[in-house]
């Protein structure tokens, strides 16, 4: 008979050690949550100089209904937003059966809303997420100025593989090629340990840059060469504040 559960020497073996690590956290991380309960996150856009923004929380009794829940969301978590409003945030639910990313970053999933009650038990937990938005294309005369993102990829076996949401860096909106070569080539030096971003980081390389044309990074082109040289060129190519900008070292 197995007594390892009950073995002094190891402690008590249970299933929350068991979720505990197919969520890739410590035990001791991971709290108690009520099962009537609805745990509720939040990333803000933070200086890009941080590399990201700070997360926040809120409990709220589970709601019976996607709506509700955006609204708790808003009203708790509001106050931390670009755009507070239902129309311009969406949920993610915690996909509790996925293997986690690297680092145990956890996985947060896409659900149909009508799906509430099937995608989201009581007990359980939910990312809010605000819609990106496509600024106007600014004259020669004109740049906004503001962070994006900045998602770094690799090209092997003929796949390019892009980092994932929560290993996205933030960086100041570059005006022209060099600057950012120089922006992409500092964050890279802050996070050299993923595979995607060490190349970047090493000055011997050259760097293209990319512009998606969803969020979900599954299409994509390359800013035009052309746009190295030609300061207009690039700010018509950039994507504006709050946008992705992908790079690749070669």
């Amino acid at each position: 008979m197995d007594n390892s559960k009950n073995d002094p020497a190891k402690g008590p073996q249970s299933s929350s050690s068991s979720r505990a690590t197919a969520l890739g956290k410590p035990v001791d991380s991971i709290l108690t949550v009520n099962p009537e309960t609805l745990t509720i996150k939040y990333r803000s856009v933070g200086e890009p100089e941080d590399g990201g923004g700070e997360s926040h929380f809120a409990v709220v009794p589970f709601p019976k209904r996607y709506e509700d829940a955006v609204s708790d969301a808003l009203k708790l978590l509001g106050r931390y937003m670009a755009h507070p409003t239902a129309d311009q945030v969406f949920l993610k639910c915690l996909a509790t059966n996925a293997v986690p990313e690297g680092d145990g970053i956890l996985v947060w999933a896409e659900f149909d809303p009508a799906n509430w009650a099937l995608a989201v038990q009581p007990g359980g937990h939910v990312q809010v997420f605000e819609k990106r938005h496509q600024m106007p294309s600014p004259s020669q005369d004109l740049f906004w100025d503001g962070p994006i993102y900045l998602v770094f990829g690799k090209t092997e076996y003929s796949l390019t593989a892009w980092t994932k949401s929560e290993q996205y860096l933030m960086i100041n909106r570059p005006k022209n090629y060099a600057e950012a070569v120089g922006r992409a080539r500092d964050a890279a030096y802050k996070r050299s340990n993923l595979p995607q971003v060490k190349p970047v980081a090493n000055p011997a390389t050259t760097l293209k840059f990319y512009i998606f044309d969803d969020e979900h990074l599954t299409r994509w082109f390359a800013i035009p060469p052309a746009a190295a040289t030609d300061d207009a060129l690039w700010k018509e190519a950039v994507p504006g504040p709050l946008g992705i900008l992908g790079v690749i070292a070669t």
